[in-house]
């Protein structure tokens, strides 16, 4: 059964956010096996926005962002996207590679790669609790690093998404090591069906 333009109450709305939440956590777990080091979280805040407002949470849609995007496969199909600014995706890039603040100053191939890591990383780490905890199969595209303007990164995935929903969760994270903290945004967008199979699975 379909369930386009599914629209969740405020219970259902929760436990989305706890899943992400759950998520977003074994994600960091990752990250810091990645750098050898440890990451923690020290900030993690999730809100429901109307699609159409994404690109404002950036300052706008003429805002320079630096993004990983990657698509979801499986059982049925969504979009996850990592943003920073571009002095924050800088200054990640240093963290992930244990180079002093102010190192990185563009995003050349090699940063691409870190960060498309780091993605990958984030990405299947999410997915594989997404699955872990609902039993549905569901796979990670290969990520794809963007620096652009917020709207002409966000536009494409969320023209696609309005077509199937008007809100999306948000996560805004804070982590890092003992010597540098990273804000970023995190949009887990699946599609209707896709955030219907994950609920009516999960049992937290």
């Amino acid at each position: 059964m379909s369930n386009s333009n599914l629209v969740l109450d405020d219970t259902k709305k929760e436990s989305w956010a706890e899943l992400v939440r759950l998520g977003m956590t074994n994600s960091i777990s990752g990250l810091s096996e990645m750098v050898g080091q440890e990451i923690t979280i020290t900030s993690l805040e999730s809100r429901v926005i109307e699609v159409k407002d994404i690109a404002e949470m950036f300052g706008g849609p003429e805002t320079p962002a630096a993004a990983i995007y990657l698509s979801v496969s499986g059982v049925a199909s969504g979009h996850m996207i990592i943003i920073y600014s571009p002095q924050t995706a800088f200054d990640l890039i240093d963290m992930l590679l244990g180079e002093p603040p102010g190192t990185t100053t563009e995003l050349g191939e090699m940063e691409e790669s870190v960060l498309g890591e780091m993605g990958n990383i984030v990405g299947s780490f999410f997915l594989s609790t997404m699955s872990d905890t609902t039993s549905l199969d569901l796979r990670v595209s290969t990520p794809s690093v963007m620096m652009d303007m917020a709207g002409a990164v966000l536009d494409a995935m969320t023209a696609e998404i309005m077509l199937e929903a008007d809100e999306a969760l948000v996560m805004e994270t804070t982590f890092g090591t003992k010597d540098m903290q990273i804000n970023g945004k995190f949009l887990a967008l699946p599609s209707p069906d896709l955030q219907f199979a994950l609920l009516e699975n999960w049992s937290n």
